[in-house]
C-alpha cells in the first residue's frame, strides 16, 4: 500500500473546452503505470474518487476525468436518480469522448510520475463502454499482443458488466482474454454496486 499525493487537474480538450480530472498516486518519486478511471453515468462521485485512490494505493498513477464537462462540469448524481445523468449522457458525442480519453492519455503520458509505455483503463457501467471505444481508438497506437502486456504485469481482474482495455505507450490492447490478477477488493463503499472479485 502506498501513501498518496491527490489533485485536482484541468485538461485542455481539442475542441477548445477545459475539462477537470481527479487525481491520485502513490506520493514517491517512482514511476508507476497509469490509469484513465472512467466514469459511470453518476460522474466522478465520491464514489468513483474513492476507486481512484484505490488504484493509487496498489501503484497506479490513476485520473478519473469529468466527461460530462461540457454539459455539466462537477456533475455528481445520486444512484437513485438516473435520471437526472441522462440529459448529459445524451450529449456525448463519439468525437467528444474520444477528444477527452485523449487528452486524459496524453496528460498521463506526460506527467513525471507515470511510465509512459504502461498506461491503461478501466470503466464502470457507462465508462466500461468508454474503455472499450479508447480501445477501438486507433489513430497513432498499434495494438500489443496479450503477452507483452501480460509480461509487463501490468493486469486488471474483470468486472461483471464492465470491458476494458490496456494502452501503452506502443499502443492499445483489449485484455479481456486475461486472467493474471492485480487488484482485488470488495467494494463496501457504494451498496448495491458490483464489486471487484
Amino acid at each position: 500500500m502506498h501513501n498518496l499525493a491527490i489533485e485536482k487537474v484541468s485538461l485542455v480538450i481539442a475542441d477548445g473546452t477545459q475539462m477537470n480530472a481527479y487525481v491520485a498516486r502513490p506520493s514517491d518519486s517512482v514511476k508507476h503505470a497509469g490509469l484513465l478511471v472512467l466514469q459511470e453515468a453518476y460522474g466522478v462521485n465520491a464514489h468513483i474518487r474513492e476507486v481512484t485512490e484505490r488504484f493509487a494505493r496498489e501503484g497506479y498513477v490513476s485520473i478519473a476525468p469529468e466527461l460530462y464537462h461540457r454539459t455539466a462540469p462537477g456533475f455528481e448524481g445520486k444512484y437513485d436518480d438516473i435520471q437526472s445523468a441522462m440529459p448529459h449522457m445524451r450529449a456525448m458525442t463519439e468525437k467528444g469522448m474520444i477528444e477527452d480519453l485523449r487528452a486524459a492519455y496524453d496528460w498521463l503520458t506526460g506527467n513525471s510520475h507515470v511510465a509512459p509505455d504502461m498506461i491503461a483503463s478501466i470503466g464502470f457501467c457507462m465508462g466500461g463502454r468508454l474503455s472499450w471505444r479508447a480501445r477501438r481508438s486507433r489513430s497513432r497506437r498499434q495494438f500489443l499482443s496479450t503477452e507483452e502486456i501480460s509480461r509487463r504485469r501490468y493486469c486488471l481482474e474483470s468486472l461483471i458488466c464492465m470491458r476494458r482495455s490496456c494502452f501503452s505507450g506502443a499502443g492499445l490492447i483489449n485484455i479481456s482474454a486475461l486472467n493474471s490478477l492485480a487488484l482485488s477488493w470488495t467494494n463496501a463503499s457504494a451498496p448495491g454496486k458490483r464489486t471487484l472479485m
